[in-house]
């Protein structure tokens, strides 16, 4: 039989702070009217044991547990069972079940919402196929166009 038994701590912090003045001169950057700071911060502890055990010469079964907390977010048992057998030298079955959990990322929660235009150009995939305009279309509507996109953070994410 084999055991395994892990554990962390870590603390993570997030300051996003934006001068305003200088993002309102440079309209490309997106953050012109946004918060000045964006901030979050968080505690993760986690602690995990595992054990394998050989059933016969050919046969293991593991059976694994993790345990999460995140101060921000709550915590969670996730467990993992595994079955591996090699019916022959070169042959080697396994199978698992288990479940996971990841919470958001605090850049994914607390990065500032910028709006700004899409680094690639597109074309309409029916007025303007491959950049030939269609019977029909308008160049300046249809081809070589960059749209608006917003990009940032939403604390509303779960895990």
């Amino acid at each position: 039989m084999s055991v395994a038994v892990a554990a962390e701590y870590r603390e993570e912090e997030m300051i996003y702070n934006t001068n305003v003045t200088l993002a309102s001169q440079a309209s490309s950057s997106g953050l012109a009217g946004g918060a000045s700071v964006r901030e979050g911060d968080r505690d993760v502890s986690a602690a995990a044991v595992e054990l394998a055990f050989p059933v016969l010469k050919n046969v293991e079964l593991g059976v694994a547990v993790r345990y999460d907390n995140y101060s921000d977010f709550g915590s969670t048992t996730n467990p993992k069972f595994t079955a591996r057998y090699t019916p022959v030298q070169n042959l080697m079955l396994r199978a698992s079940y288990n479940t996971g959990f990841v919470a958001p990322t605090l850049e994914q929660l607390y990065s500032p919402l910028e709006t700004t235009f899409t680094g690639n150009v597109y074309d309409d995939p029916v007025l303007c196929l491959g950049g030939v305009p269609a019977p029909g279309a308008v160049p300046s509507r249809d081809c070589n166009l960059q749209f608006q996109q917003q990009n940032g953070g939403n604390t509303a994410l779960q895990p």
